[in-house]
């Protein structure tokens, strides 16, 4: 990983991190990080990056030994854009995949709402590049992707010795953090980020201030477990002490 040298894609036995480019302008991280949660009867992704990252995803894949042809889960952490927009190209080629996301966050997926990050972007940010980054929400606003299994706060889910589901509301609604116990490793969305290797927390920019005293409230959920390896989305991988590092940020927000 970029942000703390870590250049093994495999975690442990069931588990692997996609690195993966964006390829566009209007997202400010060189690499996603998806990862691909794997046993015997299932090959599941968590998140699925932007509309142009099926190839990208899919050589990565081919990289780690896995045909995307055989993946038939995919969980989102949340609704934005940047992770669910690359299902649509995933499924015009993979159509048979259950699809599953927090309840809270269903209606946005499936277009029954608009996006929440939209309407933010559309208040909040003049710049060109916002602008480019609303047009991506309006031209997705409609998004008719079936999530065909809702997820709740402390769902255990039967994939590589058992996935947690922690229901970390903030970023957005139905932001969920996924805890594969077999490795210690929390993968956590946009909930968490590294900045020059520390652990730091939501991107404030893009929030107002009730949802993130929401999102740090939440981090205390992810105290519960026993954690080695952290997966954010925009950063890559963390490893220096994990349940200290949330710890001391949850304290140092409340100072």
């Amino acid at each position: 990983m970029h942000e703390d040298n870590f250049d093994n894609m495999k975690i442990d036995d069931g588990i692997v991190i996609l690195e993966i480019e964006p390829n566009s302008l209007i997202i400010n991280s060189k690499y996603f990080y998806p990862v691909l949660i794997y046993d015997d009867k299932n090959l599941c992704l968590i998140d699925t990056g932007l509309p142009d990252s099926y190839n990208s995803i899919k050589n990565k894949m081919k990289n780690e030994g896995f045909d995307i042809a055989n993946l038939n889960k995919i969980i989102f952490t949340h609704q934005d854009i940047d992770h669910i927009g690359g299902l649509r190209s995933i499924l015009s080629k993979v159509p048979k995949i259950e699809t599953m996301a927090h309840k809270l966050d269903k209606p946005f997926i499936e277009g029954d709402i608009p996006l929440e990050r939209s309407k933010f972007i559309k208040g909040k940010f003049k710049s060109f590049l916002f602008k480019l980054l609303m047009n991506y929400y309006i031209k997705f606003k409609k998004i008719l992707f079936k999530i065909y299994k809702t997820l709740e706060n402390r769902d255990i889910l039967d994939i590589a010795g058992g996935i947690n589901v922690i229901h970390t509301p903030g970023h957005t609604p139905g932001h969920i953090c996924l805890y594969h116990k077999k490795s210690k490793t929390m993968i956590v969305g946009d909930e968490l980020r590294i900045i020059n290797g520390k652990l730091v927390g939501v991107n404030e920019n893009l929030m107002n201030e009730e949802d993130v005293k929401t999102a740090y409230s939440s981090l205390k959920s992810l105290l519960d477990y026993d954690i080695e390896n952290i997966v954010t989305f925009h950063s890559g991988l963390f490893k220096d002490n994990p349940n200290k590092a949330i710890k001391d940020l949850i304290e140092k927000f409340n100072k």
